[in-house]
């Protein structure tokens, strides 16, 4: 419960961060725009932008395996969980920002922040015949899991640029400088189970008896990262003009080197009963095992950050709308091993669509 309270208490630390930062360049915005000199301008000064994506997620991570489910302890072999440890492959992501470009320059400066998430939820209870230590013979088993795992993201990009030209009329290009900041999140709750009961009540007496098996697995992964990027975006116009309507090809590459720290807190509860008559007694005997373990893993790492999109705009005098798909790899950056680190790329890609409202000019 700590643990979670810290979470959400850094959270709200970084959102209020990103509003006091997202403020200041708002003023510093509106002040440029007041003592911009007066006359002619075709573009606007200020561009606010709001956009989402539809996400697929690149998040491997190691099986996890409860030691309760393997080995001597095991009674009957329990049937496959594939789901306790697999992450949301899909989610969303939305993102605002904002830009400012002073008349008579070709510098300007941006703030944008994008906020992803995913979810997964099963709960999945099946039955099968599975082989036991009685005779070798298959009998019936109940076993089931629930899971419920999340993803999410937050991106912020503070950037100074400078509109360039590459030779060629009409294609505009941006070359841009600046810091990002990245926290990317993995949390997972399972619950796994199997019971074995003897289905002819008369034997087991003498036989066998009943044999459960439970396991609980809540894990949280995070990297928390800061560190220098650079951003080249270009529009190749193909039809019409801004004042009636123009589309245009965009495109745009990203890198960053990103310096953080892996996070790993993971808690495991196993849970093992038999009961099985003992001849040498002349009774039931029971055999009961608990375990419980708590891993925390702590690591300073340097993440390599590389992205891009490519897509469509249209856009009028004061209004941009864009569609495309868009990638973002963040390499080496989740620690999501089990018993160990194991560091794994985490990726975000999908279509997407902006936005762009621009004011003044």
């Amino acid at each position: 419960m700590s643990e979670l309270v810290t979470t959400n208490e850094r959270a709200a630390r970084f959102q209020l961060a990103l509003l006091g930062s997202v403020s200041a360049l708002s003023l510093l915005g509106g002040a440029v725009f007041n003592t911009a000199t007066a006359g002619e301008q075709h573009d606007p000064t200020i561009w606010i932008d709001v956009g989402g994506q539809f996400e697929m997620l690149s998040d491997p991570q190691d099986k996890w395996n409860p030691d309760y489910f393997s080995g001597a302890n095991a009674g009957p072999l329990v049937g496959t969980f594939p789901n306790a440890q697999k992450p949301p492959r899909v989610g969303y992501d939305t993102n605002i920002g904002i830009s400012f470009h002073p008349s008579d320059t070709d510098w300007f400066v941006s703030a944008s922040a994008h906020f992803g998430r995913a979810r997964r939820h099963v709960n999945d209870l099946k039955q099968d015949k599975i082989q036991t230590w009685i005779f070798g013979v298959n009998y019936p088993t109940n076993y089931g899991e629930k899971v419920y795992t999340t993803e999410s993201h937050r991106l912020v990009d503070f950037k100074v640029g400078k509109d360039v030209g590459i030779g060629l009329p009409g294609i505009k290009s941006s070359i841009s400088l600046g810091v990002r900041f990245a926290n990317l999140r993995s949390r997972g709750d399972a619950h796994i189970s199997s019971n074995f009961v003897f289905p002819f009540p008369f034997f087991s007496y003498f036989i066998a008896g009943s044999v459960i098996n439970r396991a609980h697995n809540l894990v949280s992964h995070e990297f928390a990262g800061v560190g220098p990027s650079v951003e080249w975006k270009g529009s190749l116009p193909i039809a019409g003009e801004p004042e009636g309507g123009q589309l245009a090809v965009d495109a745009g590459l990203n890198a960053a080197i990103l310096f953080g720290r892996q996070t790993t807190d993971r808690t495991v509860d196993g849970y093992y009963w038999k009961r099985q008559w003992d001849w040498t007694q002349f009774a039931y005997a029971s055999q009961i095992q608990n375990a419980h373990a708590d891993t925390r893993r702590r690591r300073n790492v340097t993440v390599p950050n590389l992205g891009g999109f490519i897509g469509a705009s249209y856009r009028l005098p004061n209004v941009k709308l864009s569609l495309g798909y868009r990638a973002d790899m963040y390499f080496n950056a989740m620690d999501r091993g089990v018993s160990s680190f194991k560091s794994e790329d985490r990726g975000f890609f999908g279509p997407y669509f902006n936005l762009s409202v621009g004011l003044g000019g």
